[in-house]
């Protein structure tokens, strides 16, 4: 699945500078992030928040918590670390 691009300037993830270009729902839904969502980068598999100006920051203690616990969130982050053994960084 890829990623649709909903930003409109450079974004950045707060955890480790890699830039997003793109987000993609687990779901496959076309809708772009809204305030509150939660996201997993796909650099450092960093959980993040998008602000109320759609722009990604770090989960509050109480955000992060309730991602940890959220198999949704899990699994992606599984996914992504499966991914990046196979797919080696350019």
């Amino acid at each position: 699945m890829r990623g649709r691009s909903f930003f409109h300037e450079e974004i950045k993830c707060p955890s480790c500078g890699y830039p997003m270009d793109a987000a993609t729902a687990h779901d496959g839904e076309d809708v772009a992030p809204k305030p509150g969502d939660v996201g997993v980068c796909f650099e450092c598999t960093g959980i993040i928040v998008y602000g109320d100006d759609g722009i990604p920051r770090q989960p509050r203690e109480e955000e992060l918590a309730a991602a940890q616990a959220d198999p949704i969130v899990q699994t992606t982050i599984s996914k992504i670390k499966e991914f990046r053994k196979r797919v080696p960084r350019q």
